[in-house]
């Protein structure tokens, strides 16, 4: 005969993997909250800025399937608000790269890079 203890087993080990992971997620957004030193609005002044003067910037982008920030460095291209996005291209050297959209839920912070040129 089997004995109940092995499912009971289970269960409790089932409840510290997601009492574990809810701690995890917990820290994961207290480290994000740290690292966003912006309001979503300031962020947004400051892309809107640096789309109508053609500044160069510097977005702060949490990654999608990892935890990670990226940082992406370029001039904005276009804002499209029906979509939420922001199209960042990418310059190396004044050459162009790569053009990037970014979500605008995505985005963590903003700054606008100054360079000797301006």
């Amino acid at each position: 005969m089997l004995d109940d203890s092995s499912g009971e087993n289970w269960r409790i080990n089932f409840i510290y993997l997601a009492n574990t992971r809810i701690k995890r997620g917990i820290l994961l957004l207290e480290n994000r909250k740290r690292k966003k030193d912006q309001d979503p609005q300031q962020t947004e002044r400051i892309i809107s800025q640096a789309y109508r003067l053609g500044l160069p910037i510097e977005i702060i982008v949490s990654g999608q399937q990892t935890d990670q920030t990226i940082g992406l460095k370029g001039r904005i291209f276009h804002i499209d608000r029906r979509n939420k996005k922001v199209l960042l291209i990418h310059s190396v050297k004044g050459h162009t790269k790569l053009c990037t959209p970014i979500p605008f839920a995505r985005i963590i912070s903003a700054k606008i890079i100054h360079t000797k040129l301006q």
